[in-house]
């Protein structure tokens, strides 16, 4: 049992959802508050912190639009699903101002598992469905209530997704816009069959103009999947739903499907040592046109002092004392978790009873594994790491509130992929 209060919070939205409309639209407001203004989030009890949100701090290289030479000699189409993510600092599009950089941005991009960009002037197909899913159903219509709605909320007018990253971008229809406040995603995508947590914004639906650079009833949804494991060929199907109706007690919903291929660089899990002699594994790793997917986990054994250095920060009472890493690749190329790394949050399961629940967040933990041996865990994602690398070198170091850096040489360790 995950005693964490986040998954607990977590298994109480499943378990009562949807919610009343005052609800849902306060955590859509307090998710979208967090998103921009990039504030620290509390810590909790148990010796886990969570990564205060960053913005990347240097820019990295997005992939090409579309299919090789799809859109040779014609303007191509800025697919609003990708402005968003520029927008909101999720990925950026470098700015060559000399033939240099050109030169370098070509360099890095050979390197980078391309993103798809899908768009009606690609040939984007969509389908239409009056009800959810069956496993949308199978999750959350245990009594009947989610009744079928034939008239569309919305089409679909792009999506951009890279393997490690999922992002939608539709406009609502005439029906759509006479109804908006009624409808909305309820914070749920289903890719395979499998049901991904997303976070969405309809622009308009409380009331007002919203952003003026987007329509009225323009509606956005990212998916994070830098952890996930997918096919190339995936099918998308984006579940709306209404409030429960007073009248007649029923939720109304729909759904839209498209299918859409990517691929990344995936490396192996691998193992290590570090400077003191404790065991370091880096997870399997995903390099996308979005970043690359670390998972670090330091394993000190019965060394309760290098332990300690760890656990003192995780556990202290302030949130501004954090562990980061200074990490260089095989290509040169620095980074700084403190600076570069971005916050995600990775949930998804198959349906009630498999019992397969997928809960995981950028952050940091210590604990004690089965055997007693004393371990240090953190998951990073580096927007800035898209390009293909063989090795790495990690340095940890503390921060602290007073601005104080420390490097814990001691846990510092270098893995090299055949």
């Amino acid at each position: 049992m995950n005693h964490d209060s986040k998954h607990n919070d977590f298994e109480y939205e499943k378990e009562t959802f949807p919610k009343t409309p005052e609800h849902f639209k306060q955590l859509v407001v307090n998710q979208i508050a967090q998103e921009q203004q990039k504030k620290n989030i509390s810590p909790i009890k148990s010796k886990k912190k969570w990564m205060p949100a960053k913005v990347a701090a240097v820019i990295i290289v997005c992939a090409t639009m579309g299919t090789t030479g799809a859109y040779a000699g014609i303007k191509q189409y800025q697919a609003r699903s990708q402005q968003y993510l520029q927008e909101t600092g999720r990925i950026t599009t470098p700015e060559s101002s000399s033939e240099e950089e050109t030169s370098a941005a070509s360099d890095t991009t050979d390197s980078v598992a391309p993103a798809t960009i899908v768009s009606e002037e690609s040939g984007l197909v969509t389908t239409f469905s009056d009800t959810w899913p069956d496993v949308m159903l199978e999750l959350y219509d245990q009594d009947g209530k989610y009744q079928k709605l034939s008239t569309p909320y919305m089409n679909v007018i792009d999506a951009y997704y890279d393997g490690g990253l999922l992002s939608i971008y539709g406009e609502a229809t005439e029906y759509g816009l006479n109804t908006l406040g009624d409808w909305f995603l309820p914070d749920r995508i289903v890719i395979n069959d499998t049901v991904y947590l997303a976070t969405w914004d309809i622009n308009g639906i409380y009331g007002d103009e919203g952003d003026p650079q987007y329509k009225r009833g323009a509606f956005h949804a990212t998916v994070e999947l830098s952890d996930a494991d997918l096919p190339d060929n995936c099918k998308v199907q984006i579940p709306l739903t209404t409030v429960r109706d007073p009248k007649t007690g029923y939720f109304y919903t729909q759904t839209i499907s498209f299918y859409i291929s990517g691929n990344t660089n995936v490396k192996p899990a691998i193992t290590a040592s570090a400077a003191n002699g404790a065991t370091v594994t880096v997870g399997e790793s995903k390099t996308s046109a979005s970043g690359t997917y670390l998972s670090l986990t330091w394993n000190f054994g019965k060394d309760k002092a290098s332990y300690d250095q760890f656990d003192k920060i995780i556990s202290g009472d302030t949130i501004h004392n954090w562990i980061y890493c200074h990490i260089i690749d095989s290509n040169g190329n620095i980074f700084d978790t403190k600076t570069d790394s971005e916050t995600f949050s990775s949930v998804y399961f198959d349906s009630n009873d498999s019992g397969d629940e997928h809960w995981n967040n950028s952050g940091e933990s210590t604990y004690v594994d089965d055997d007693g041996n004393y371990c240090f865990q953190t998951n990073i994602l580096l927007p800035a790491l898209t390009q293909d690398f063989t090795s790495l070198e990690v340095t940890p170091y503390v921060h602290l509130k007073d601005g104080t850096e420390t490097d814990l040489d001691f846990a510092a360790f270098r893995v090299d992929y055949e």
